[in-house]
């Protein structure tokens, strides 16, 4: 649905979907919103019909204006009656700004589901799993969905209060000030500590720069591209 480029290359670029022609619009209301420090926020979202989609999946929200849309990974389990996005704020950004400030019981409406990046499924059963940011969501939705646990999995956040009230069994980072719940640094840390072997993937989601730094990693040690699935969400300032 993204042009022709592979996957491997697409990980890189800005986060944006570029459709022949426009897709169905689902209509979804707003049901809960919940605000965490260091500007993320959750969305949970009740659909008029049925809504399959794959943990990992994306959906397009449309903006207020137009066909202006924004792509948000799935955070919630697939039998969920709700859909849950979980979305770091922009200030002024079209969207993510105007979806902060959404009353409950607003309706929005949403693209049909789509993506290439699926943590949790049990083609690979052996997995590690690095996140910053809003880029836990896919994996969030393949935990509450039931689908393979990892054998690793590190969460990065700026804020120690931007863990709470979010489920996450694993190692979490928090770069600016440490709390009894995260372990202070960032998720690139501990090299050592990452868990590698013949059968081990490894999925990556967040900002570009963990994503470049974590895949050189594992190509020293070996990994071939086959083993490393990305998605990028938020590039760094210095692209």
């Amino acid at each position: 649905m993204i042009g022709t480029l592979s996957p491997s290359i697409l990980w890189s670029m800005k986060r944006s979907v570029r459709l022949a022609e426009a897709p169905p619009r689902c209509t979804v209301h707003l049901a809960e919103r919940s605000v965490y420090a260091g500007g993320l926020f959750r969305l949970r979202l009740m659909p008029e019909a049925p809504f399959a989609f794959r943990p990992g999946d994306c959906v397009g929200v449309y903006g207020p204006v137009g066909n202006l849309s924004r792509p948000y990974s799935l955070s919630g389990g697939t039998g969920d009656a709700a859909l849950e996005l979980l979305i770091r704020r922009i200030p002024g950004g079209r969207v993510s700004d105007w979806l902060y400030g959404l009353p409950v019981g607003a309706r929005v409406e949403i693209s049909p589901p789509f993506g290439w990046f699926h943590p949790g499924e049990a083609a690979n059963p052996e997995q590690v799993w690095f996140a910053t940011g809003s880029g836990a969501a896919p994996f969030l939705s393949a935990l509450r969905s039931g689908g393979v646990r990892p054998l690793q999995a590190r969460w990065g956040v700026r804020f120690a209060e931007d863990l709470e009230g979010i489920e996450w069994p694993f190692e979490r980072y928090v770069s600016r000030g440490v709390s009894s719940e995260g372990r202070g640094g960032r998720v690139t840390a501990d090299f050592d500590e990452i868990l590698t072997g013949p059968g081990v993937h490894y999925y990556l989601c967040g900002l570009d720069a963990m994503i470049e730094e974590i895949s050189s990693h594992l190509a020293v040690r070996g990994v071939g591209e086959d083993r490393i699935h990305r998605e990028c969400f938020f590039q760094s300032q210095a692209r």
